[in-house]
């Protein structure tokens, strides 16, 4: 979006690695910042909520959402405190990467289904980082939105064969006078 307007130059992102950021002005420049407001709707605001972590990675990118500076939402927020390094931890996966280790500890079955096409792939936790900082970096290489490619010709989305199929009118009608039927003779 901010290449479409012109602003992806003027107002690059920033690896603030996990430090507070947010985009301004810059004197002298006619163009401002492009400016979004964040709508939680009915989300609930809790501390570390997804909707902290998607405007986190907003301002990082380059866009302007207006928010207080003691933002006490995002991750990292300990006693009225804010420790960088936990939301920059939460940011790279390492959060995901303790819940594996102690998973993989206490329950190895369980970590066996809920990671399996991480194992499958030979993922690791400790792999997780470099996963998410390449993801950055290729990010900020190229932020295009790219199309996904179409399906392949007779490809069918997951149907559950069990799902009976609609009844017309006249079978639902049929259908009741039968079960009306056979509650009358039980009587």
């Amino acid at each position: 979006m901010l290449k479409q307007k012109g602003l992806d130059t003027k107002y690059a992102g920033k690896d603030s690695a996990g430090k507070y950021f947010i985009v301004k002005q810059k004197k002298g420049d006619k163009l401002r910042p492009f400016t979004a407001y964040l709508d939680v709707g009915l989300s609930r605001t809790t501390a570390g909520s997804k909707i902290f972590a998607a405007l986190k990675g907003a301002c990082d990118g380059g866009l302007n959402i207006p928010h207080g500076k003691k933002c006490s939402k995002f991750a990292g927020y300990v006693r009225g405190k804010f420790n960088p390094e936990i939301l920059k931890d939460y940011i790279i996966g390492g959060h995901v990467c303790d819940y594996m280790e102690k998973l993989k500890k206490e329950d190895p079955v369980r970590y066996g289904k809920q990671f399996k096409r991480f194992i499958d792939a030979g993922i690791t936790g400790d792999d997780l980082e470099d996963i998410y900082k390449k993801a950055h970096k290729k990010i900020r290489a190229n932020p295009d939105r790219i199309k996904a490619q179409a399906k392949p010709e007779g490809f069918k989305h997951f149907v559950d064969k069990k799902r009976a199929k609609k009844l017309t009118n006249a079978q639902r009608k049929e259908r009741a006078a039968t079960k009306k039927a056979k509650l009358l003779k039980e009587l």
